[in-house]
């Protein structure tokens, strides 16, 4: 049986390998700053966080901070 976090993993990995081949050198992506199970995932996957955007994202009345976060890709 495979589990989300595995899938999620993937995913993230197939995109990564992707960019690898259309010669991206860095991936950045923002995520929700509650959203611990979208960051925890992000960083196995090898992103770290460099900024935070706060209020970035307005979602049903309610501000959230946003962290920026961001990898290299190497060949």
């Amino acid at each position: 049986r495979v589990s989300v976090q595995r899938i999620a993993e993937q995913l993230v990995k197939a995109c990564l390998d992707w960019a690898r081949t259309h010669e991206a050198t860095h991936a950045r992506l923002s995520v929700n700053a509650s959203n611990i199970r979208a960051i925890n995932c992000y960083m196995r996957c090898g992103f770290r966080v460099y900024g935070v955007e706060p209020a970035g994202l307005l979602w049903e009345g309610t501000y959230y901070d946003e962290l920026w976060m961001m990898r290299e890709l190497n060949p």
